[in-house]
């Protein structure tokens, strides 16, 4: 930990380090831009915040690595690489008062300028209602996404995701009647899958697929989630449905459990003041049938649709 602690407050940046890395991330850059997969979903993150955050590639691009400079690095290490800017996770077989009082200790002895950092909020421009890009793929590549508004202070984030999770997966998920359908005729295959993400300022579903029909596929899953939001007299949204997605969610918490890595990305993103990961079994308990409906209906009611295809040049 003393050494950990050291490469994390230390830096050794110079022009020649600086040169090699800007080489290395230039490589990455341009890997990233030939994935296929990787394009759909930045893309659709795109749609759905444009001219925010969100909507930039994490990696960056070539021109800004190339502007980079060892002065900008210095200013964001002292800035985001001290105490009160990050979270220490560890996870193992160890003495955890021990660890802990070594660790103040030697916090302590470090000198730690304080900064003020003034983070901007999230700015909700309208979404792209379709785009689509040509790459070489052998077969088209959807992306539909839904952006949910965003939550009243107070909400429980992991509630909130949680009851998505558990709503759109009786609607999408194999075990529902939908998927069955759209499976063993053919319209999807095993590309065929959901994300969702729940954040204090922003929410999203974002469904993808390999189809050869990406209009049909399109026009197929946005007017099944209309009729859904309009109505929930439907097939998959029962009571008995519920408790089968409901037990399937149980057995992915505790089956995560056995991974240290996994366990740890975990907790670190469901990180809050008031819960953690590890809060999961007692929110799923008094999650209801009703309630999830409530708020899956919510999210669709208010969402804004958007789509992106990648097509075989």
């Amino acid at each position: 930990m003393t050494l950990l602690q050291q490469f994390i407050s230390e830096t050794s940046f110079t022009e020649a380090s600086i040169t090699r890395e800007k080489d290395i991330i230039g490589q990455e850059i341009d890997m990233y831009q030939d994935d296929a997969d990787y394009r759909l979903y930045q893309g659709i993150l795109e749609n759905l915040y444009p001219n925010t955050a969100l909507a930039q590639d994490i990696a960056g691009t070539q021109e800004s690595i190339e502007n980079i400079s060892v002065a900008d690095l210095k200013e964001n290490h002292n800035i985001f690489y001290s105490p009160q800017e990050m979270t220490l996770l560890l996870v193992g077989n160890f003495d955890k008062d021990l660890l802990f009082n070594q660790i103040e200790k030697e916090q302590k002895e470090k000198a730690s300028k304080k900064h003020v950092v003034k983070r901007q909020g999230l700015v909700y421009e309208q979404v792209v209602p379709k785009k689509n890009i040509q790459m070489d793929v052998t077969q088209p590549k959807l992306a539909i996404g839904y952006r949910g508004t965003q939550l009243p202070k107070g909400t429980s984030i992991l509630r909130q995701e949680l009851a998505l999770r558990l709503f759109f997966t009786m609607l999408l998920g194999w075990t529902s009647k939908r998927y069955q359908q759209l499976y063993e005729s053919g319209q999807i295959d095993d590309s065929f899958d959901f994300e969702i993400e729940v954040c204090p300022d922003f929410q999203f579903l974002i469904i993808s697929l390999d189809t050869l029909e990406p209009i049909a596929m399109a026009n197929n899953i946005r007017q099944y989630l209309n009729k859904v939001s309009q109505s929930s007299d439907l097939d998959d949204l029962s009571e008995e449905h519920f408790k089968i997605v409901k037990k399937e969610l149980y057995g992915d918490f505790f089956k995560s459990l056995d991974s240290i890595d996994n366990l740890s990305a975990q907790f670190i993103n469901h990180l809050s003041k008031d819960e953690t990961y590890l809060d999961v079994p007692k929110i799923l308990a008094t999650l209801d049938f009703a309630e999830v409906l409530k708020i899956g209906n919510d999210f669709l009611a208010h969402a804004d649709a958007t789509e992106f295809t990648i097509l075989p040049k």
